[in-house]
C-alpha cells in the first residue's frame, strides 16, 4: 500500500472517529432538529481537518448525512434498551414534536453542505474559524442549560417535590429529603438516618452498612448556601456544569487546535445532561467530578491551591475519588525532576497532602459517629466485591447513559485512550490524564456491585473522553494550537 493510501484511510478513520464523537453526543446537547444539526456540525469539523475541498466533500458529506438520519432517531439511540423508559419516551416525543415531520433525508443532506460550505469559507479567512469556534462554545453553553431544564419536566417536578414518606425508593429523594430536614434544622445525621427510614423499602430502619451512609459535606454545603428548595440544588449543579464544560475547552487548547478543542467538552457534555434529567443531580459522584475538574484546570494551569481546593472538595464528596488524590500523588512524588524543579517545587510538595490528610480525619470523625449512634457495621469482602468483572462493563458504558453508539463508541474511545496514554506518558500535565482513567476503571472491575458501577463512570468517563480526544493532536493540524499555547 503507497502513502497516499494510507494518507488516505487515516483521513477517513479519523474523520469517522470525529463524525462519531458528533452523532454520540449531540443526542440531548442541542434541542434545535437534530437530522440537520448533528450532520451540519460533523461535516464542520470533518472538513476543517480534511480541508481539501473536493475530498472533503466526498468525505464529509456521504457521513454526515448517514449519521445525522440514522443515529439522530431517537429510537434508535436513546435509552431503548435501558431502565429509564419513561425519560426515553419524553425524549422520543419531545424530538419528534420538534422535527415537524421534515424529511430527515433532506434535512440531512442540506445539513451536511451548509457545515462543508461554511468551513469552507471560514478556512479563507484568518480569524473565521477562531471566532465561529467560541460562538459554538457559547451556543453549546447555553443549550446545556436549555436542554437540561426543558426535556424533562415531568422528572423535574417528581425530582424535587419534598418525597412523601413510604412513597420514594430512590436514592435521589433520599438526599433530597435529608436537605428539606436539613433546612428544618436537623443535623446531617439525624436528618439522613430520618430520610432513610421514610424508603419505601428500607422503612423505619437504620442504614445497616457503613457503605450505606453519604459523606456529610455537601449536604451542609447546599444547607449553607441554597434557600430550602430542591431547585436551587439543580441550578448549582447546571452552574458547576457549565463552568466544568469551559474548563474543558480552556484544557483542549493546549492539546487541539481550533475547533477541534471544542470536540472534549462536546463528548462530555452529554454525561453532565444524563445526570440533570435522570434523577442524578444530588449524586455526590456527579459533585466530585466536577471539583476533580477545576483540580485538573488547576494542575494544568500549574496552580496549586485550584488544584488543592478541587481536589479537596472531589474527596470529600465522594470517597472513591480519592483513587484519582492517589493518581495526583504517584506524579508529584514518584515522576522524574532535576535538581532545579525539586528546588522550585519542594515548598509546594506539602500542599498536595491536604486532600488526603482532610479526608481522613473526617472519615475518622464520620465513621466514629455511625458506628456509635447508629451501630452501623463494616461492609464484608463478599459485598465490596460483588459480582466482580462480569459486571464491569456497567461502568465502563455509565449504565443507561446517553449514547448515540453506546458499546461501540466507548470501546473506541477507551482505545484511543490508551494509545493517549502511551503518547503523553512523558508529559508534565499529560501524564495525570491516563492515571486518571485507569486507576479507577481497574479498581472498579472488581470493586462494587451493578447498581454502584451503573454511575462510578462519571468518576473517569470525562477523563477519557479527554485522553481520547487529545491523542489526535499528533494527527491534526498543530498550528492554531502552538499558537493559543504561546499566548
Amino acid at each position: 500500500m503507497n502513502k497516499i493510501n494510507k494518507t488516505i484511510i487515516i483521513k477517513i478513520a479519523v474523520s469517522l472517529f470525529i463524525g462519531i464523537t458528533v452523532f454520540s453526543s449531540l443526542s440531548l446537547v442541542l434541542s434545535l432538529p437534530l437530522y440537520i444539526i448533528v450532520p451540519f456540525l460533523s461535516a464542520f469539523f470533518i472538513t476543517c481537518f480534511l480541508r481539501e475541498k473536493r475530498f472533503s466533500a466526498m468525505v464529509a458529506i456521504p457521513i454526515t448525512v448517514f449519521g445525522g438520519v440514522i443515529f439522530s432517531d431517537p429510537r434508535v439511540n436513546l435509552f431503548y434498551n435501558s431502565i429509564d423508559r419513561d425519560i426515553y419516551y419524553l425524549i422520543y416525543y419531545h424530538q419528534k414534536e420538534m422535527l415537524l415531520y421534515s424529511p430527515p433525508l433532506l434535512l440531512g443532506i442540506l445539513g451536511g453542505i451548509l457545515g462543508w460550505g461554511l468551513a469552507q469559507i471560514l478556512l479563507e479567512t484568518s480569524r473565521g474559524i477562531k471566532y465561529f469556534t467560541y460562538i459554538l462554545l457559547i451556543l453549546m453553553g447555553v443549550n446545556f442549560i436549555a436542554v437540561s431544564m426543558d426535556l424533562n419536566p415531568a422528572v423535574f417536578d417528581r425530582a424535587v417535590n419534598i418525597p412523601t414518606p413510604g412513597q420514594f425508593n430512590n436514592l435521589n429523594s433520599l438526599n433530597l429529603k435529608t436537605f428539606y430536614y436539613m433546612k428544618n434544622g436537623s443535623g446531617f445525621y439525624e436528618a439522613y438516618n430520618r430520610a432513610y427510614g421514610e424508603k419505601a423499602d428500607t422503612w423505619q430502619q437504620s442504614p445497616e452498612t457503613v457503605a450505606q451512609w453519604r459523606q456529610p459535606t455537601l449536604f451542609y454545603l447546599w444547607k449553607l448556601l441554597l434557600p430550602g428548595d430542591g431547585f436551587y440544588i439543580l441550578y448549582l449543579y447546571l452552574l458547576l456544569g457549565l463552568i466544568s464544560l469551559f474548563l474543558i475547552f480552556d484544557i483542549s487548547r493546549s492539546y487541539l487546535p481550533l475547533p477541534f478543542c471544542l470536540l472534549p467538552p462536546l463528548a462530555i457534555s452529554y454525561l453532565f445532561v444524563y445526570g440533570a434529567v435522570a434523577f442524578w443531580f444530588t449524586f455526590p459522584e456527579y459533585w466530585g467530578a466536577f471539583f476533580a475538574i477545576f483540580s485538573l484546570w488547576g494542575i494544568h494551569k500549574e496552580n496549586r491551591i485550584v488544584t488543592v481546593i478541587g481536589m479537596t472538595f472531589s474527596v470529600l464528596s465522594r470517597s472513591i475519588f480519592m483513587l484519582l488524590w492517589i493518581g495526583l500523588f504517584l506524579i508529584e512524588f514518584f515522576s522524574k525532576k532535576t535538581e532545579e524543579q525539586k528546588n522550585e517545587k519542594e515548598k509546594d510538595k506539602f500542599l498536595l497532602w491536604i486532600p488526603g490528610g482532610v479526608y481522613v480525619l473526617t472519615a475518622i470523625f464520620h465513621l466514629n459517629k455511625i458506628i456509635t449512634l447508629y451501630d452501623a457495621r463494616w461492609i464484608t469482602l463478599g459485598e465490596f466485591f460483588q459480582r466482580g468483572l462480569s459486571q464491569f462493563p456497567s461502568t465502563l458504558y455509565f449504565g443507561s447513559v446517553v449514547l448515540s453508539l453506546g458499546i461501540f463508541f466507548i470501546s473506541l474511545n477507551l482505545v484511543m485512550a490508551v494509545y493517549g496514554a502511551i503518547k503523553y506518558r512523558n508529559s508534565e500535565s499529560g501524564r495525570i490524564l491516563p492515571l486518571w482513567t485507569f486507576i479507577p476503571l481497574s479498581v472498579f472491575m472488581i470493586m462494587g456491585d451493578i447498581l454502584s458501577k451503573g454511575y462510578w463512570g462519571i468518576v473517569y468517563l470525562p477523563f477519557m473522553f479527554m485522553l481520547s480526544l487529545f491523542s489526535l493532536s499528533g494527527i491534526l493540524d498543530q498550528e492554531e494550537c502552538r499558537e493559543e499555547k504561546g499566548k
